[in-house]
């Protein structure tokens, strides 16, 4: 899925059950707010994520949380993602499911893969579920599919 369906979704969802989106949501990121948060983590993120915290912000979204960049959140990305975990799994998590589970992205070379991973926190595994950024919010957050 790219942006613009992305967008025509959560319009048709918005006006079929718009209370799936009745919490709040974060502010919305600058591009300072990016660049520092890249800075801190030493990683470039995937367009798709970017694009999302811009235009939506991050915090809950529908069914399950986005960290943000909003440092007025609970769901602020440095209070809730050590650059130890980030460093040690290769791994940057950006769904939060609150069950300790997390989706992300994996980083190679210092840049963020445009496809979701899991981590299990149990297990303290990584896997694949082939899936875009925007796939994984309809998958996860809006339980579509």
């Amino acid at each position: 899925m790219n942006k613009r369906e992305f967008e025509e979704l959560i319009q048709r969802v918005k006006i079929k059950n718009p209370r799936i989106f009745s919490l709040d949501s974060d502010c919305k990121s600058t591009i300072e707010d990016v660049e520092l948060i890249e800075k801190y983590y030493n990683i470039v993120f995937p367009k798709s994520y970017l694009e999302f915290l811009l235009q939506y912000g991050g915090g809950y979204f529908a069914f399950t949380v986005v960290y943000s960049f909003d440092k007025q959140s609970p769901f602020y990305v440095r209070n809730n993602v050590s650059t130890e975990f980030v460093n040690d799994n290769s791994f940057f998590p950006v769904i939060d499911f609150e069950t300790g589970d997390l989706a992300g992205f994996k980083i190679f070379n210092g840049i963020c893969e445009d496809s979701i991973m899991l981590y299990n926190h149990e297990e303290k595994t990584i896997s694949d579920i082939k899936l875009n950024f925007y796939d994984a919010l309809v998958k996860y957050g809006l339980r579509l599919n």
